[in-house]
């Protein structure tokens, strides 16, 4: 009986594959985390011939993270938060990789626009502004630059945007969701999330990314390409908010009547952040902002013409955000097929752009 032996090249080769398969993920997934609910998406690779490896968009669900009634960060919320991650977020099979990205809170998070060399300082201001609040804990800080940097270094004028989290509510979330088998690659801020992946997963090149919720509002640019400049977005009046429910839906959204003075000032912001962005060296095109629209996300987008309404106040062409992939996942809800295709995507856009940004293996943002 004759035996064969394989070569050193081959031996290697199946110990790869076995690591490859071993610990490649199952699906990536995305955990908006917000104050009044956490919406989570999950992004699978297909198998079929012809379109192996591609991303598609397997699940979404969304449940309520135990609402105090206002904006406000508590020790309450947060124990209740992680509660309810560990009771309803589906826990990984043995021997399943789901990487994972996760983002916080905007109405918790801390923005400030510096140049380069005053960075040391604005983390050192941010771990006293977390310090001396709810959290009594140290920053965690991303910055990035507004306008790319390419080839060139960073110069001591150059403008970045810092952006910090409690690193004691980041630690407690990401254990919490550690302990259900996922892999949390990183934290990121809704605007990297957003900006970042927009083209992959719109098909729409845009420079302006808006994001409209109840409970914490931005917009991101996007500089040849690559997420810019990020602000906050004025807040919704506490009469608007204290109409709403804690879960939103296409039924108990606010009226467009409600909402007029504060999409005025949305739209004005809008307008300032893209001026400051253009006055900047290295900054986006020169090319009229008219020629490319504002991609809007967030529940807020849902409310009846309210796209039309910020595009006239802001005398450019606005949409929806639409997820442009294969495929979908099939709605729960009883509509007709008509309106399937764009069901839910500008609520679910910053899940389904966190778990696009777990795929990519992101070292960005808040770094365990």
């Amino acid at each position: 009986m004759s035996t064969s032996t394989q070569s050193p090249k081959s031996t290697k080769r199946i110990a790869w594959v076995r690591r490859y398969l071993t610990h490649r993920p199952a699906c990536f997934v995305g955990i908006d985390i917000g104050v009044d609910q956490v919406r989570v998406a999950a992004l699978g690779l297909t198998n079929t011939l012809g379109a192996k490896n591609r991303l598609r968009w397997k699940s979404k669900f969304c449940f309520g993270s135990h609402s105090l009634g206002d904006n406000e960060p508590s020790s309450q919320w947060i124990d209740l938060t992680v509660d309810s991650l560990l009771q309803r977020l589906p826990r990984s099979v043995d021997g399943e990789t789901h990487a994972t990205a996760i983002s916080l809170p905007i109405s918790w998070t801390l923005y400030q626009t510096i140049a380069a060399c005053d960075l040391p300082d604005a983390k050192a201001e941010s771990n006293d502004v977390f310090l001396n609040s709810i959290f009594q804990s140290t920053a965690h800080s991303a910055h990035w630059p507004i306008a790319p940097l390419a080839d060139r270094p960073a110069t001591p004028d150059d403008q970045f945007v810092v952006a910090s989290v409690s690193e004691k509510l980041a630690c407690r979330l990401i254990d919490a969701i550690t302990d259900l088998g996922y892999r949390v690659q990183c934290i990121l801020p809704h605007g990297i999330a957003l900006a970042d992946s927009l083209l992959p997963l719109t098909r729409v090149n845009s420079d302006c990314v808006v994001l409209l919720e109840r409970t914490g509002s931005m917009v991101t640019l996007r500089n040849h390409g690559v997420t810019g400049l990020s602000r906050v977005l004025p807040e919704l009046p506490d009469e608007i908010l204290a109409s709403g429910s804690q879960l939103a839906s296409s039924s108990d959204l606010p009226r467009l009547d409600s909402l007029t003075g504060w999409l005025q000032s949305v739209a004005r912001e809008i307008h300032a952040t893209t001026r400051f962005a253009r006055r900047l060296p290295y900054s986006l095109p020169n090319n009229s902002p008219a020629e490319q629209p504002v991609v809007l996300c967030g529940e807020l987008a849902d409310v009846p013409k309210l796209v039309e309404r910020l595009a006239e106040y802001l005398g450019r062409p606005v949409c929806s955000w639409r997820y442009a992939g294969m495929s979908r996942p099939t709605p729960c809800s009883r509509v007709s097929s008509k309106t399937i295709s764009g069901l839910d995507d500008a609520r679910y856009a910053t899940a389904v752009s966190l778990a696009y940004a777990a795929s990519q293996c992101s070292s960005g943002g808040y770094v365990r």
